[in-house]
């Protein structure tokens, strides 16, 4: 329950700016969006919420999110329709996939994240909580207040979502 409140505050983050006093630079989050949208085009961006969400015909959507306001994080979601849930080792290494892809280089270039995310997953350093179809893989680490993949699998459709929230 504390993870889907977490999430929901790392959403929450991307939607607070209108006329808000904010920590964090707002005019540089716009640029990492716009950044991301012209190095993966064929997304639907929403600049409101920092988020830029891609849709394929088989049903495959990814999502990115990035920013915040006096909270600073970013979180990539794979939602796919399959007939059975990924293995752990198959979460971890699109979670991986995911991370290497979106935060390892400019405009993020967040490589503490990735290599915290790849040692972790290496090295077993996480704590797992399951809360019915859902899996949450917690790695504690002094950079992040949070940092963690979440695994669920519903009515044929498998999700994993990777986020993490700076410790600034």
């Amino acid at each position: 329950m504390k993870h889907l409140i977490a999430l929901t505050s790392l959403i929450l983050l991307f939607t607070r700016y209108a006329d808000a006093e904010c920590s964090f630079d707002q005019d540089n989050q716009l640029s990492v969006i716009a950044a991301i949208d012209k190095k993966f085009p064929g997304g639907k961006v929403n600049l409101d919420q920092r988020q830029i969400i891609w849709s394929t015909a088989s049903n495959v959507t990814t999502t990115f999110g990035f920013g915040g306001c006096e909270d600073f994080g970013s979180t990539v979601a794979r939602s796919t329709p399959m007939a059975k849930p990924r293995t752990q080792q198959q979460v971890f290494a699109l979670a991986h996939e995911l991370s290497m892809r979106f935060w390892s280089e400019e405009p993020v270039s967040e490589r503490l994240v990735t290599d915290a995310l790849a040692d972790a997953i290496q090295h077993s350093r996480y704590t797992e909580e399951r809360d019915g179809s859902r899996t949450i893989f917690n790695i504690s680490h002094p950079g992040f207040v949070q940092l963690y993949i979440e695994h669920e699998y519903v009515n044929g459709i498998d999700r994993v979502v990777v986020v993490w929230q700076g410790a600034f």
